[in-house]
């Protein structure tokens, strides 16, 4: 039997609407399933059928409509599916230039829409929203291994896609064989998806990328109070998100259940933003991880480029000051390409501290106090080092400098004054720590005021020496060093002299200071 589709506009509004369990159904049609083109007013209307529309094995689109005077398509009330369509050589629904809403779904028992197999899932141009779908009690929209984009919505004056409070996902895309949802020229959002009581979108194995939203003047991907994920994108083989020319933010997040944005094993960039005019990504208390990012390829996982305001590319705050703002999982390394600055303040595990870095072992081998103490626990290497203070003799004009005293030895140095007795010797007695600290004890004397034969009579034992040779009375400056004997520091000896890695052999450590000159043995 012949079903001549461009009937349907004429005979639709003179049917009882429960002829059907499913309003239409359509099976093996050699052309497009369903063609509508300039209806006065609204495309196709289905109201409280069991599946709004069921189009199978259509040789070419299942649905197309064109110059729709409102909504290209409006379902209300459906027992089960608002739209089912499975299996299209070409797109599963094709609208153009409708002057109100492409599609228009509200109060539908299963999902919104469900398509399975089309060459595009979905292919809106030129309308007020792209789709508008409220209440589904499952997904808002599901699209199941199309061939290309699972949803393809270009230049909708208001939002590409705009959903709200679904009982599953906003969104469900399977196995696309491009993008899983695209979106380009919006007049506002790229895609809104409020309340949902799963995820707000979930796109699977994208041939391509899994998000492509290109200059809406708004947000380019807005969800609020998804009771799961914001968008959870899994196994895209391009960026799992890319967001072109945002008018405002590229992304923003409220209140999501679980993940802000949860991206798994891309190929390529887990997320791209470029030139927003506002923020790139603003996550706003999301249940679980703002941006979870799993297994990016041989790029980066986040990557942000051409910040040009005065605010920082990443701004992340925590209401509760004992939990981590950044937390880096396994080796953490980070990499500045130029000027690399912390600044940090609040509470520490050193009441003092103003900055501190913790190891894998719990310890804190460098700490940076408020008022600018640093403790290290290592070895400090350093080309000079110096103290730097006001000069005492011009504070407010000029400042003085002091060398540090080196040595090839992790040497100690004591020294003082001390007065002959009335046989010409004096004793002197060291801290108590003294011998368990230094060893290789070295002493020089020097008399003060008069000549004298001084020598040390005995050397260190039990924490003191004796010097002897001098008359009565004499005063007589001592210094005495030692070479450290601490467990740490037999752990941990200097080594004088170590050839260079291989990479940076015949490089300098200060290359201006050389000019390429030899120095002479």
């Amino acid at each position: 039997m012949k079903f001549y589709c461009w009937l349907l506009p004429l005979i639709i509004p003179f049917l009882p609407l429960n002829i059907f369990a499913q309003h239409l159904h359509i099976d093996h049609a050699p052309g497009q399933g369903i063609f509508v083109d300039a209806p006065g007013k609204v495309g196709i209307i289905v109201d409280s059928a069991l599946v709004g529309a069921q189009i199978l094995h259509s040789k070419s689109t299942g649905l197309e409509l064109k110059l729709n005077q409102d909504h290209g398509i409006w379902v209300d009330s459906t027992g089960l599916n608002g739209i089912q369509i499975e299996r299209t050589k070409e797109h599963g629904i094709k609208i153009l230039r409708a002057h109100s809403n492409g599609i228009d779904i509200s109060q539908i028992s299963g999902n919104g829409i469900n398509i399975d197999g089309a060459q595009r899932g979905l292919d809106i141009a030129g309308i007020n929203e792209g789709m508008r779908i409220t209440g589904a009690q499952n997904n808002g929209i599901t699209v199941n291994n199309p061939f290309q984009h699972g949803i393809e919505i270009i230049a909708s004056g208001h939002s590409g896609a705009f959903i709200r409070n679904t009982e599953s996902q906003g969104v469900d895309v399977l196995n696309t064989g491009a993008s899983g949802v695209r979106v380009r020229e919006a007049g506002t959002y790229g895609v809104r998806i409020e309340g949902p009581n799963a995820a707000g979108m979930i796109v699977t194995e994208a041939g391509a990328q899994g998000v492509v939203v290109d200059a809406s003047t708004s947000h380019s991907f807005h969800s609020l109070h998804s009771k799961g994920k914001g968008a959870f994108i899994v196994g895209p083989d391009l960026e799992g998100l890319h967001i072109l020319n945002s008018g405002l933010q590229g992304v923003t997040i409220d209140s999501a259940g679980a993940d802000g944005i949860g991206i798994l094993a891309p190929a390529d960039d887990g997320i791209t933003v470029t030139d927003p005019v506002d923020d790139g990504i603003n996550i706003i208390n999301p249940g679980g991880d703002g941006i979870h990012i799993n297994g990016a390829g041989s790029s980066a996982g986040l990557f942000i480029t051409t910040a040009t305001s005065t605010e920082p590319s990443v701004y992340i705050t925590h209401s509760n000051d004992d939990e981590f703002d950044l937390h880096i999982g396994g080796d953490a390394k980070i990499k500045a390409d130029g000027k690399y600055e912390i600044q940090l303040d609040g509470d520490n595990a050193i009441a003092d501290a103003f900055f501190q870095i913790r190891n894998s072992d719990g310890a804190l081998p460098f700490i940076v106090s408020e008022s600018g103490d640093l403790a290290i626990a290592g070895h400090l290497s350093k080309g000079s080092g110096s103290f730097k203070i006001d000069h005492p003799l011009d504070p407010k004009n000029k400042y003085l400098y002091h060398s540090f005293v080196e040595s090839p030895d992790m040497m100690n140095i004591y020294n003082g004054n001390v007065v002959l007795d009335q046989n010409g010797e004096a004793t002197i007695t060291m801290p108590d720590w003294f011998e368990s600290l230094n060893r290789d004890f070295r002493y020089q004397l020097t008399p003060i005021g008069d000549p004298a034969d001084l020598y040390v009579a005995q050397e260190i034992s039990q924490r003191s020496f004796r010097v002897a040779g001098g008359s009565a009375g004499l005063k007589v400056s001592w210094q005495v060093t030692g070479i450290r004997q601490d467990r740490y520091a037999n752990a941990h000896r200097l080594q004088v002299e170590v050839d260079k890695e291989d990479k940076n052999k015949g490089t300098y450590l200060h290359p201006g200071v050389w000019n390429d000159e030899i120095p002479n043995n």
